[in-house]
Protein backbone atom coordinates (compact mmCIF):
# COMPACT_ATOMS: atom_id res chain seq x y z
CA UNK A 1 0.00 0.00 0.00
CA UNK A 2 2.26 2.42 -1.48
CA UNK A 3 0.16 5.10 -1.22
CA UNK A 4 -0.23 4.73 2.75
CA UNK A 5 3.62 5.29 2.90
CA UNK A 6 3.24 8.44 0.25
CA UNK A 7 0.33 9.72 1.60
CA UNK A 8 3.14 12.32 3.75
CA UNK A 9 5.14 13.58 0.69
CA UNK A 10 7.63 10.97 0.37
CA UNK A 11 7.03 9.46 -3.06
CA UNK A 12 9.23 7.23 -2.86
CA UNK A 13 9.66 3.02 -2.73
CA UNK A 14 8.90 1.64 0.87
CA UNK A 15 11.69 1.02 2.62
CA UNK A 16 13.09 -2.40 2.88
CA UNK A 17 12.84 -3.19 6.64
CA UNK A 18 8.63 -2.17 5.92
CA UNK A 19 9.05 -5.03 3.08
CA UNK A 20 7.19 -8.50 4.13
CA UNK A 21 9.38 -11.57 2.96
CA UNK A 22 9.02 -14.88 2.77
CA UNK A 23 10.69 -16.53 5.81
CA UNK A 24 11.64 -20.11 7.47
CA UNK A 25 7.97 -21.44 7.80
CA UNK A 26 7.31 -20.73 3.64
CA UNK A 27 8.05 -23.22 0.91
CA UNK A 28 11.32 -22.44 -0.88
CA UNK A 29 11.06 -20.09 -3.53
CA UNK A 30 7.53 -18.59 -2.23
CA UNK A 31 6.51 -15.80 -4.34
CA UNK A 32 4.34 -12.88 -2.84
CA UNK A 33 2.66 -12.35 -6.11
CA UNK A 34 -0.07 -10.07 -5.74
CA UNK A 35 -2.10 -8.45 -3.72
CA UNK A 36 -4.67 -5.47 -2.97
CA UNK A 37 -4.80 -3.76 0.88
CA UNK A 38 -8.25 -2.01 1.72
CA UNK A 39 -9.37 -0.81 5.08
CA UNK A 40 -11.69 -2.19 7.40
CA UNK A 41 -12.46 -0.13 10.67
CA UNK A 42 -9.61 0.42 12.37
CA UNK A 43 -6.81 -2.13 10.31
CA UNK A 44 -6.18 -2.93 6.61
CA UNK A 45 -6.59 -6.46 5.02
CA UNK A 46 -5.16 -8.12 1.94
CA UNK A 47 -5.88 -11.29 0.40
CA UNK A 48 -2.19 -11.69 -1.40
CA UNK A 49 -1.15 -14.42 -4.28
CA UNK A 50 0.96 -16.90 -3.33
CA UNK A 51 3.31 -18.73 -6.75
CA UNK A 52 6.50 -20.76 -6.74
CA UNK A 53 8.73 -21.24 -9.50
CA UNK A 54 8.32 -24.32 -11.70
CA UNK A 55 11.46 -26.04 -13.47
CA UNK A 56 8.30 -26.89 -16.29
CA UNK A 57 8.15 -23.04 -17.21
CA UNK A 58 11.57 -21.51 -16.78
CA UNK A 59 10.50 -18.05 -18.55
CA UNK A 60 6.68 -17.67 -16.47
CA UNK A 61 5.81 -17.60 -12.54
CA UNK A 62 5.17 -21.26 -11.10
CA UNK A 63 1.59 -21.92 -10.93
CA UNK A 64 -0.58 -20.49 -7.50
CA UNK A 65 -0.19 -22.70 -4.57
CA UNK A 66 -2.41 -20.35 -2.52
CA UNK A 67 -4.24 -17.00 -0.84
CA UNK A 68 -3.68 -15.98 2.13
CA UNK A 69 -5.30 -13.19 4.12
CA UNK A 70 -2.70 -10.73 5.66
CA UNK A 71 -3.66 -7.95 8.03
CA UNK A 72 -2.34 -4.87 9.25
CA UNK A 73 -2.26 -1.82 11.77
CA UNK A 74 -1.21 0.66 9.78
CA UNK A 75 -1.14 0.03 6.23
CA UNK A 76 2.75 -0.70 5.90
CA UNK A 77 4.32 -3.30 8.56
CA UNK A 78 1.90 -6.77 7.52
CA UNK A 79 0.95 -9.42 9.91
CA UNK A 80 0.10 -13.14 8.03
CA UNK A 81 -1.86 -14.72 10.83
CA UNK A 82 -3.91 -16.95 8.92
CA UNK A 83 -0.92 -18.60 6.94
CA UNK A 84 -2.16 -21.88 7.39
CA UNK A 85 -5.47 -21.00 6.01
CA UNK A 86 -6.33 -21.02 2.39
CA UNK A 87 -8.61 -18.02 1.53
CA UNK A 88 -9.48 -19.81 -1.83
CA UNK A 89 -11.69 -21.75 0.31
CA UNK A 90 -14.65 -18.90 -1.13
CA UNK A 91 -15.58 -18.11 -4.39
CA UNK A 92 -13.60 -15.08 -4.05
CA UNK A 93 -9.97 -15.79 -5.58
CA UNK A 94 -8.58 -11.99 -5.89
CA UNK A 95 -9.92 -8.94 -4.46
CA UNK A 96 -8.63 -5.81 -6.48
CA UNK A 97 -10.77 -3.20 -4.70
CA UNK A 98 -12.58 -2.23 -1.31
CA UNK A 99 -15.18 -3.85 -0.41
CA UNK A 100 -19.17 -2.53 -0.44
CA UNK A 101 -20.13 -2.78 2.63
CA UNK A 102 -24.52 -2.95 2.05
CA UNK A 103 -26.93 -4.31 4.36
CA UNK A 104 -24.22 -6.15 6.84
CA UNK A 105 -22.33 -7.65 3.60
CA UNK A 106 -18.69 -7.33 2.84
CA UNK A 107 -19.56 -7.62 -1.46
CA UNK A 108 -16.59 -7.74 -3.80
CA UNK A 109 -17.15 -7.30 -7.47
CA UNK A 110 -15.75 -10.40 -9.15
CA UNK A 111 -15.76 -10.71 -12.54
CA UNK A 112 -19.51 -10.54 -13.96
CA UNK A 113 -20.60 -11.19 -10.15
CA UNK A 114 -21.21 -10.00 -6.79
CA UNK A 115 -19.84 -12.01 -4.42
CA UNK A 116 -19.66 -11.78 -0.61
CA UNK A 117 -19.37 -12.36 3.01
CA UNK A 118 -20.89 -11.31 6.57
CA UNK A 119 -18.96 -8.21 7.56
CA UNK A 120 -18.29 -9.51 10.65
CA UNK A 121 -16.60 -12.40 9.48
CA UNK A 122 -13.10 -10.93 7.99
CA UNK A 123 -11.46 -11.53 11.16
CA UNK A 124 -11.96 -13.76 14.22
CA UNK A 125 -9.70 -15.48 16.90
CA UNK A 126 -9.94 -18.98 18.24
CA UNK A 127 -8.99 -21.06 21.01
CA UNK A 128 -8.43 -24.79 21.58
CA UNK A 129 -8.00 -24.41 24.86
CA UNK A 130 -8.23 -21.48 27.69
CA UNK A 131 -6.81 -18.33 26.38
CA UNK A 132 -7.13 -14.74 26.83
CA UNK A 133 -7.48 -11.80 23.59
CA UNK A 134 -7.89 -8.09 24.07
CA UNK A 135 -8.29 -5.44 21.97
CA UNK A 136 -6.82 -1.90 21.33
CA UNK A 137 -7.91 1.10 22.78
CA UNK A 138 -11.45 2.21 21.79
CA UNK A 139 -13.96 4.27 21.94
CA UNK A 140 -17.77 2.71 23.34
CA UNK A 141 -19.82 3.20 20.19
CA UNK A 142 -23.23 4.42 20.54
CA UNK A 143 -25.09 1.52 19.22
CA UNK A 144 -25.25 -1.94 21.44
CA UNK A 145 -21.41 -3.39 21.67
CA UNK A 146 -21.85 -7.37 19.98
CA UNK A 147 -19.80 -9.94 21.10
CA UNK A 148 -19.91 -12.68 18.42
CA UNK A 149 -19.00 -16.06 20.00
CA UNK A 150 -19.54 -20.40 19.28
CA UNK A 151 -19.42 -21.49 21.73
CA UNK A 152 -18.06 -24.52 21.66
CA UNK A 153 -17.17 -24.62 18.40
CA UNK A 154 -19.70 -26.30 16.07
CA UNK A 155 -17.10 -29.06 15.41
CA UNK A 156 -16.81 -29.69 19.07
CA UNK A 157 -20.41 -29.94 20.29
CA UNK A 158 -18.75 -32.86 22.60
CA UNK A 159 -17.29 -29.81 24.79
CA UNK A 160 -20.59 -27.91 25.81
CA UNK A 161 -20.08 -28.96 29.44
CA UNK A 162 -16.56 -27.14 29.60
CA UNK A 163 -17.00 -24.55 26.98
CA UNK A 164 -17.41 -20.42 28.10
CA UNK A 165 -16.25 -17.03 27.09
CA UNK A 166 -15.94 -14.22 29.94
CA UNK A 167 -15.41 -10.90 29.12
CA UNK A 168 -14.78 -7.08 30.92
CA UNK A 169 -15.11 -3.44 29.66
CA UNK A 170 -12.30 -1.61 31.21
CA UNK A 171 -12.66 2.29 31.62
CA UNK A 172 -9.45 4.71 30.33
CA UNK A 173 -7.82 4.20 33.75
CA UNK A 174 -8.05 -0.05 33.00
CA UNK A 175 -10.88 -0.57 35.85
CA UNK A 176 -13.96 -2.32 35.14
CA UNK A 177 -15.42 -6.00 35.77
CA UNK A 178 -15.90 -9.20 34.54
CA UNK A 179 -19.49 -9.37 32.37
CA UNK A 180 -20.36 -12.54 30.18
CA UNK A 181 -20.04 -15.92 30.48
CA UNK A 182 -21.24 -18.81 28.83
CA UNK A 183 -24.50 -20.74 28.82
CA UNK A 184 -26.13 -18.15 30.97
CA UNK A 185 -26.17 -15.48 28.48
CA UNK A 186 -29.19 -15.24 26.35
CA UNK A 187 -28.29 -15.36 22.28
CA UNK A 188 -27.71 -11.77 21.26
CA UNK A 189 -29.92 -9.90 19.11
CA UNK A 190 -26.85 -8.96 16.42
Amino acid sequence: MEDVWNRGGRWKPLPDKLLTLPDDKDPPDLEFYSGNGFWYHDRSYMMVLNYSPSPLAPRKHGPQLDTEWWVSRDGLKWERPYRDVNATGSEITRITHNPMVVDGMMLFHYGNRILGMKQDRISYVGSRANAEFSTVPFTMPEADLCLNAAIPAPDRSFAAEQAYVMAAMLDERGQGRAGLRGPEVPPPEC
